[in-house]
């Protein structure tokens, strides 16, 4: 007997990049067409390995990644009108996304690329690609290449409705108006 649920889960993967914002977006425009659904925004912070350095981002790098990716979180929130929830976790990206998407029973996890090639692919790897091999459900790769997406990309949160406020007083007016 299968766990039944309502709701559609998609977590994103979250480092502040432009990339990691437009998997946001993505994300958001995929659960808002869906009822009852939830984006989990997950910012991973590999913990460091000296007990001193922990301490140190403890108290000073997670305090202000917990309020950027809190303020982000409502931006999206707010503009897309979608349940988001912001999830800070001390552990690389590509345990605690597949970790939290298994826990979750999440239907997508939706992560912007870097599109790293040669020596620098070979040296830091490709955690798209880690996270892709442990995800427990199927993942959305949003690649960057010379600047263009893979997919068309969202207005960022507010543009749209300020571009018509503009626009709505800028029209001249008829004079049968």
């Amino acid at each position: 007997m299968g766990i039944r649920r309502d709701r559609f889960i998609v977590v994103v993967g979250i480092d502040f990049t432009p990339e990691s914002e437009r998997a946001l977006a993505v994300a958001c425009s995929i659960a808002s067409s869906m009822p009852e659904a939830e984006v989990h925004a997950v910012h991973a912070v590999a913990a460091p390995v000296h007990p001193f350095v922990l301490e140190v981002v403890a108290h000073v790098d997670l305090a202000a990644d917990r309020e950027r990716l809190q303020a982000l979180c409502d931006r999206y929130r707010g503009y897309f009108r979608v349940f988001v929830v912001p999830h800070l976790v001390l552990d690389d990206p590509e345990v605690a996304l597949p970790e939290l998407a298994r826990e979750r029973n999440a239907d997508l996890i939706v992560i912007g690329t870097h599109d790293r090639t040669g020596l620098e692919r070979l040296l830091l790897g490709s955690v798209a690609e880690r996270i892709q091999r442990r995800a427990p459900c199927s993942v959305l790769l949003l690649r960057t290449r010379d600047g263009a997406t893979a997919a068309p990309e969202p207005d960022p949160p507010g543009y749209a409705v300020e571009h018509r406020v503009r626009a709505g007083r800028s029209r001249p007016e008829s004079a049968g108006d």
